[in-house]
């Protein structure tokens, strides 16, 4: 009787060891800020880690895991020079032995299951480095602009680049999509559609319309539907949302509505550290509240900051208007904010006017709502 236990419990445990790693990840970076350093293996959903593995100096490492059914992931490392790379993979399942994924970092490719050939034939298509290079050179430009002139030349150029590689992204993206609606890769493209700037509620629900379970139960992809949702509820034509906050001046709990109070109002949402923020501050919004004080509310609302660092870029830069504190994501969660400066005008009544205003459209907007 014991040995046939013993025999038993062997068995048990030879199967649990073989099926234990069902998939293995064979990894490569290149450039030497990268060797010695911990490569991760994140789920791209939870962005919890998976696994972690050291670079070799030939710029390999490992990763080796289980799953139950294909998983979206992605391999992050940091450089010595605190450079970084990534890439999204999908962890698929092996049958009767561990599947084995390639994945070369450095020039965005993913093969060796069925979904990430797929998924390579995808970035094959969507992944311009000389474009994000372009990117980089005219932010550099932007932040480095010595005047006005040169700033405004340095935005155009990058607008000019990622309007096209939007364009181009989108195209390919809802190509993929189409041809899997049923799988991860499908799911992969949809967020991708989903996140672009502008996209309605209802674009999102007519794709996601005759999609598998794989895709509509998506966690990011559900996410990006709940954005979507207070995106609508805050557009302009309805009512602000209330929120709770912190009066700069005065420390005290308070909410927007107590600060707005029935007036014409100019809500710019920024933080210290964001410097475009900090340039529509002092080019627009500054002077726009010497110059309508009278007539206008303008009202800073500071996000993603710390205090202490609010309060030195306020006195910094001479900032005299009426400042609000969020110290939790709560009021961009509510606007469905991703990006800042977020400049929006609420009319007297609460309804909201005009929202993302950046630049000239500031005082155009504010003309119109006093009827000048």
């Amino acid at each position: 009787m014991k040995k046939t236990l013993i025999l038993t419990a062997a068995l048990l445990a030879a199967a649990t060891s073989l099926t234990a790693q069902n998939y293995v990840v064979n990894a490569t970076v290149e450039g030497s800020t990268y060797v010695g350093q911990q490569a991760k293996l994140y789920d791209l959903s939870s962005q919890t880690t998976l696994d972690s593995a050291i670079v070799t100096k030939k710029g390999t490492f490992t990763f080796q895991g289980t799953v139950d059914q294909p998983q979206l992931a992605y391999i992050s490392v940091k450089g010595k020079d605190l450079s970084s790379s990534s890439l999204n993979i999908i962890l698929e399942p092996g049958d009767k032995k561990a599947s084995t994924i390639t994945a070369d970092i450095t020039h965005d490719m993913v093969k060796g299951t069925p979904l990430n050939n797929r998924l390579n034939d995808y970035y094959k298509v969507v992944s311009s480095r000389s474009r994000q290079k372009e990117l980089e050179k005219y932010y550099t430009q932007y932040v480095e602009a010595k005047d006005d002139a040169a700033r405004n030349r340095a935005e155009q150029l990058y607008d000019s680049v990622d309007n096209l590689d939007r364009q181009m992204l989108k195209e390919e993206s809802l190509r993929a999509y189409s041809d899997n609606k049923d799988n991860v890769v499908g799911a992969y493209a949809m967020y991708v559609i989903a996140s672009a700037d502008g996209i309605t509620l209802k674009e999102v629900e007519d794709l996601l319309s005759d999609a598998g379970e794989a895709v509509t139960s998506y966690k990011p992809i559900l996410t990006i539907i709940d954005r979507l949702k207070r995106l609508e509820a805050t557009a302009v034509g309805q009512h602000f949302t209330d929120f709770d906050c912190i009066d700069f001046e005065t420390g005290e709990p308070t909410n927007l509505s107590n600060k707005i109070n029935g007036r014409l109002a100019l809500v710019d949402f920024w933080a210290s550290w964001c410097r475009p923020c900090r340039h529509e501050i002092a080019t627009n919004l500054i002077p726009l509240y010497e110059k309508y004080r009278d007539q206008l509310l303008i009202l800073g609302v500071d996000v993603w900051d710390k205090p202490d660092k609010h309060r030195e870029a306020v006195e910094q830069m001479g900032i005299k208007y009426p400042q609000i504190i969020d110290p939790t994501p709560n009021a961009t969660n509510l606007y469905g904010i991703e990006g800042i400066p977020h400049i929006m005008l609420v009319a007297p009544d609460g309804t909201i006017l005009a929202r993302d205003l950046r630049g000239e459209q500031i005082e155009k907007a504010i003309l119109q709502a006093l009827g000048q």
